[in-house]
């Protein structure tokens, strides 16, 4: 019934040495409610605005209104990014080393344009096993770089659930970070 491309992957603050947790979604497909946020919701037409997790705004002394200097390098050339939220602490996902943005941002900052690096897929109870088997069988997703083509690899939520480590809540490591935001957002 819906379909949602994400850019999910890790980025270093160069100064601190301090990994984080980007996430990349279509800005109509952004949570809804900023009252999990001080601050907004990046604005559409808008590039390189960041809301950051609590736990990251701390470590970085970050706020609403803060400039990052560039924070990767790509061929598209490096941007100062804007904070304009902070997720509130007492969310444990949205306090941990997490920021926030734009699909295209995120494609600006990965190099990614026009790709995705996961696909939320949401159909109804009594299909799932259907659509899981039809994306299966995909030949692949994208072209053969030489490492071989791109296949689909489908969980469910409840697969998800069953690979999350049980510390899931203790808001530490980007590892974990990933896994929750790659198949429970």
């Amino acid at each position: 019934t819906d379909v949602v491309p994400r850019i999910v992957g890790e980025i270093r603050h160069w100064r601190d040495d301090v990994s984080a947790v980007l996430l990349g979604l279509p800005l109509d497909r952004l949570p809804a409610g900023t009252a999990l946020v001080r601050g907004r919701l990046p604005a559409p037409g808008a590039s390189h605005e960041l809301v950051v997790g609590a736990a990251l705004a701390r470590r970085l002394a970050l706020d609403v209104g803060s400039r990052l200097p560039p924070f990767y390098r790509n061929d598209a050339g490096e941007r100062v990014s804007t904070v304009v939220g902070v997720f509130g602490s007492d969310l444990p996902v949205w306090s941990g080393h997490l920021v926030l943005t734009s699909l295209e941002t995120a494609a600006t900052v990965f190099a990614q344009r026009g790709l995705a690096s996961s696909l939320q897929v949401t159909a109804p109870r009594a299909a799932r096993e259907d659509v899981r088997r039809a994306i299966a069988r995909l030949a692949a997703l994208g072209p053969d770089d030489g490492h071989g083509p791109v296949r689909a690899r489908v969980l469910t939520r409840e697969d998800a659930g069953a690979l999350l480590p049980a510390q899931v809540l203790q808001r530490e490591g980007v590892f974990t970070l990933h896994w929750l935001l790659a198949f429970a957002v």
